[in-house]
């Protein structure tokens, strides 16, 4: 008998990131957007590395202030229950 689970497991490809020259020219045509949701959410992705599924997980008290810096609440299925992140505000 053959079973399904006694084939190996077929490669998937390595999520592929973008070089710095190719970083820097998204981000700034996002910053030229004009819906803000867009920007924001772009700069949120890019600057916390944080994966597409995490940031649409985010709740409205993600944003925390812990002492004087803020930071970003981020929910992650791993051992632990969230990450954080810190922010900037411009």
């Amino acid at each position: 008998m053959v079973f399904d689970s006694d084939f190996p497991i077929a490669d998937e490809p390595l999520p592929r990131f973008l070089d710095d020259a190719a970083a820097a020219e998204l981000l700034a045509a996002a910053r030229q957007d004009l819906d803000p949701f867009n920007r924001l959410a772009l700069e949120i992705l890019a600057r916390t590395g944080m994966r597409r599924s995490e940031m649409l997980g985010l709740t409205i008290d993600a944003v925390v202030q812990i002492g004087s810096a803020y930071w970003l609440r981020v929910p992650v299925a791993r051992c632990t229950p969230t990450a954080t992140s810190p922010c900037t505000l411009r």
